[in-house]
């Protein structure tokens, strides 16, 4: 299992890290995954563009 790695190319990741989550919508389960990045005062953000529907069940 890839949680989400194969989505992004490396550059485009940096130092960022690969987050998921689980949700609900209807009866439908659906995995979430984007980017966790961290500014320069250490607070970590969502990168812009990055979330995807991973997969959906």
């Amino acid at each position: 299992m890839s949680f989400g790695w194969d989505l992004y190319s490396w550059d485009y990741i940096g130092n960022c890290d690969v987050v998921s989550q689980t949700f609900y919508r209807g009866r439908r389960r659906y995995e979430e995954v984007a980017l966790l990045c961290y500014d320069a005062w250490g607070f970590g953000y969502i990168k812009p563009g990055s979330r995807r529907v991973y997969r959906s069940y």
